[in-house]
């Protein structure tokens, strides 16, 4: 074995270690990948949860404001007490929301996966609470996306 023999010994060995450290890398990259989307779905699985418990809060103070005045117990102290409360309730509702709008708008989630499923939902919102989303509404994603959406 000459010396010829050694570097061609010398350069297959080098391309065998590479090729298997790019096997390597690529399926680390993939394991990442899979973290990243997984990552992505538990947490739009949190905040649908958290959007769904703080609705939930909204309705359930809307149902106390009808069922005392249906019975005649809705006091004025006890109506301004009860919308104190429903307007921090709603408050919280479309702040999940706005976090959602905010998470598509800047692709932490894809829009055209949430389009879908979203657009009606945050169109009815805004068309019923327009009081929270008139000029200078802190709820600019909301705004943004519920915008973007109905163009297209």
């Amino acid at each position: 074995m000459d010396l010829a023999d050694g570097a061609n010994v010398a350069i297959i060995c080098s391309v065998l270690i590479a090729g298997g450290a790019l096997i390597v890398a690529w399926w680390q990259l993939k394991g990442v990948r899979d973290e990243l989307k997984m990552n992505s779905l538990m947490a739009l699985l949190d905040i649908e949860a958290e959007m769904n418990s703080r609705k939930e809060r909204v309705d359930s103070i809307n149902s106390k404001i009808r069922i005392y005045e249906n019975e005649g117990k809705l006091t004025e102290k006890l109506k301004d007490i009860l919308n104190d409360t429903l307007n921090c309730d709603l408050e919280n509702w479309f702040n999940s929301v706005d976090r959602l709008a905010y998470c598509i708008r800047k692709d932490y989630l894809k829009d055209r996966d949430y389009r879908s499923e979203y657009r009606d939902y945050i169109q009815k919102i805004v068309e019923k609470n327009e009081q929270f989303f008139g000029p200078g509404s802190k709820y600019t994603n909301i705004i943004d996306i519920n915008e973007k959406w109905k163009r297209e």
